[in-house]
């Protein structure tokens, strides 16, 4: 029997920007387990009804800033409200797909990582794996890679296609506490 993932609904914030879009799109692609739909007019209140009839257990809704992705928040869903979870992932930087050439995403997820990069960023990769579903140690067709660069408390994320053991997906990421926006 397969592994039980958690049902994720992926949203945007209202008017998002394209850049936003995309990514919402990416993460529905990485992410096992997940529903993409578009934010319209929904309020939040709605977006809730929405996810209980979609049977989610958390929804994950990309902001914008101008025109990119600015942060990832996560809302767990209980019977009667959407509750923050977790730390925000905040986006200094984002290149998608495209640019390195794929017409289309490669593969499904789950992503999957070595051992050996948990050491780089512990907490980021604590948070890739409650709420991006890696796997540590497994040999999935979706990689991600990491660098850190503590003079800048950043960390730059890499997916990569493991068949063609190409790039397609980079981001300059904070981890940050929901205090500290």
């Amino acid at each position: 029997m397969g592994q039980e993932w958690p049902r994720v609904l992926i949203t945007t914030s209202k008017d998002p920007a394209e850049q936003s879009r995309t990514f919402a799109k990416l993460l529905r692609h990485v992410l096992p387990n997940t529903l993409l739909i578009n934010r319209g007019n929904y309020s939040i209140a709605e977006l809730h009804v929405k996810s209980m009839e979609e049977l989610c257990d958390y929804v994950y809704m990309i902001t914008s800033k101008e025109d990119r992705v600015n942060h990832l928040w996560i809302y767990k869903i209980y019977a009667d409200k959407l509750q923050e979870e977790g730390p925000v992932l905040k986006f200094n930087q984002y290149i998608d797909h495209k640019i390195y050439g794929f017409a289309s995403l490669p593969e499904h997820g789950p992503l999957s990582t070595s051992l050996i990069t948990r050491s780089q960023s512990p907490e980021l990769i604590d948070y890739f794996q409650q709420y991006w579903f890696l796997e540590l140690g497994k040999k999935n067709p979706l990689w991600l890679a990491i660098d850190t660069a503590e003079h800048r408390r950043t960390t730059y994320v890499s997916l990569i296609d493991a068949l063609t053991q190409r790039k397609f997906f980079y981001a300059e990421l904070q981890l940050l506490d929901r205090e500290q926006l």
